[in-house]
């Protein structure tokens, strides 16, 4: 399970101790902070989720940075939707470990990610955060950002139903806690 306190601590120290204006440092403390939390994320029957490593995470705080800086006006929420992208790029395909198998089915065979959440509303949510300007309602936003993504999450469990040798069972599933 997600320790969402954590995560929102980590966030808040970042902030507040912050004494760089290094966006690549901030991209990846972004970035690696999002994958160390989802490391413990699992589906509703408890099991792990084998993420991805964070490089698609880091990739899109980067642009958005880079884009950020280099645009001439303030572009509001626009350059946030690339951290949109990077979630679904992260979450697409990924494979949770088949231990418990889906109510009804013998054993797990397959359980993956087929829907990696909305992206729509993390861009401007993100955005929305920093407008806050304060380490404790930054994170606090951010985090709220994040669980709505991963309620949208979905996959499926694939298994063999009782007895086995039985026809194949597909379980759909919904949110990552």
């Amino acid at each position: 399970m997600i320790i969402w306190q954590k995560l929102e601590l980590d966030i808040i120290q970042f902030l507040e101790n912050q004494n760089s204006t290094d966006t690549i440092e901030t991209a990846k403390f972004f970035a690696k902070s999002y994958h160390t939390a989802m490391k413990t994320s699992t589906d509703p029957n408890n099991n792990l989720i084998v993420i991805k490593k964070p490089d698609i995470l880091i990739k899109s705080w980067k642009r958005v940075f880079d884009v950020m800086q280099k645009s001439p006006k303030d572009l509001k929420s626009i350059p946030y939707n690339f951290i949109g992208k990077g979630m679904i790029e992260f979450w697409t395909g990924t494979v949770v470990s088949p231990l418990i198998p889906a109510a009804g089915m013998a054993t797990g065979t397959l359980n993956i990610i087929i829907f990696p959440g909305n992206p729509l509303p993390v861009g401007i949510g993100i955005y929305n955060a920093f407008r806050k300007m304060k380490a404790r309602l930054v994170a606090k936003s951010l985090i709220k950002v994040y669980k709505d993504h991963i309620k949208t999450i979905q996959g499926i469990h694939t298994g063999i139903a009782p007895p086995p040798g039985s026809l194949p069972l597909v379980v759909p599933w919904s949110g990552l806690k």
